[in-house]
């Protein structure tokens, strides 16, 4: 007969709060604790304020005349912040690692 003690077992449920968020970048420090904190965000070209257009002799909209701000500006959208103790820092940096290793054998180091 097995050990009882030697197997877990893990079940996952989503919360009712649950939601994925989209993020294709992170920053963030140590927190006074010590404790590691990442601020997911979303990095996209920033909406203008104002956008002026010329109007056609047919009253249709005509060719962009200036926007306020104006181009060459970029937003970064806070998704969520993340607070984690070492432990479970090197725990998902060992995760981020095994699942990229298994990416790259799977697809290849060069695809990005």
């Amino acid at each position: 007969m097995a050990d009882e003690t030697s197997e877990v077992t893990f079940v996952f449920r989503h919360s009712a709060g649950y939601r994925q968020v989209p993020a294709n970048g992170v920053f963030g420090g140590l927190t006074t604790q010590g404790d590691f904190r990442m601020e997911f965000y979303l990095e996209s070209p920033a909406i203008p304020e104002e956008v002026r257009h010329k109007v056609t002799d047919e009253l249709a909209l005509g060719e962009e005349v200036s926007r306020t701000p104006g181009k060459g500006r970029i937003s970064r959208d806070l998704q969520v912040g993340v607070v984690m103790s070492r432990d479970q820092a090197k725990s998902l940096a060992d995760w981020i690692n095994k699942t990229l290793a298994q990416y790259e054998k799977a697809v290849g180091s060069d695809s990005v």
